[in-house]
């Protein structure tokens, strides 16, 4: 009924032999007021092959952090092959910009990777992102994000970040962002070297107010 918290560089949070799909271990918040099921801002931390399961449906919506807080101070952190989903919060995976000095982050070279996010928040207000990503000089790639409300892939400046070859589908609920780049903080609106290309952004089956979203 307490966050996963990461406590030293280097540490693996993961299923024994790598799996996907239905065989990766299942993290599920319980704490009546728990928003956030791993937290951590070492650097060199990885989150690897697991289901990470904020159960929203059933414990319902809590002012708080993302499912997945991690960033900050650190460098060379590594989410890849989970599915993280339904978070209480306003995010399915936080990485979390650190100090920033000069319009640069302290969180640096982030690789986001071969992950499935989403559902992720509820239209009519209670929104939630899938990615959020502070990070600079960092790659999100590879990923699915599915049903999220607020923004699919949210990039809060990121500097010299490349967000690449992700799908991101409204199946079911209205999405407000396939991916936004419009966020003045924490930054202060540095984007220099931010690179999104060859992404899908698909309306499948609900509506999406805005493919992407740029500009201060």
């Amino acid at each position: 009924h307490a966050p996963v918290a990461f406590t030293a560089p280097n540490q693996r949070l993961y299923t024994q032999g790598l799996p996907t799909g239905g065989k990766r271990a299942i993290l599920r918040v319980g704490g009546s007021t728990q928003a956030t099921a791993i937290t951590g801002s070492q650097s060199g931390i990885d989150i690897e092959s697991i289901e990470v399961d904020g159960a929203r449906p059933a414990l319902g919506r809590v002012d708080g952090g993302g499912l997945i807080e991690i960033g900050g101070n650190a460098t060379g952190q590594v989410v890849k092959n989970i599915w993280s989903h339904d978070p209480r919060g306003w995010s399915a995976l936080h990485l979390i910009e650190g100090a920033v000095t000069g319009g640069v982050p302290a969180c640096q070279q982030a690789s986001v990777t071969d992950n499935q996010i989403g559902p992720s928040g509820m239209p009519g207000g209670e929104w939630a992102d899938g990615i959020s990503l502070a990070c600079g000089n960092s790659i999100v790639s590879n990923n699915t994000v599915t049903d999220a409300t607020d923004g699919g892939i949210v990039i809060f400046g990121a500097p010299g970040s490349i967000v690449s070859d992700n799908t991101v589908v409204a199946s079911t609920r209205v999405l407000l962002g396939g991916i936004n780049l419009v966020d003045y903080a924490p930054t202060g609106g540095n984007y220099a070297g931010t690179v999104v290309r060859n992404n899908t952004i698909d309306a499948a089956g609900a509506l999406i107010k805005v493919g992407i979203a740029m500009g201060p």
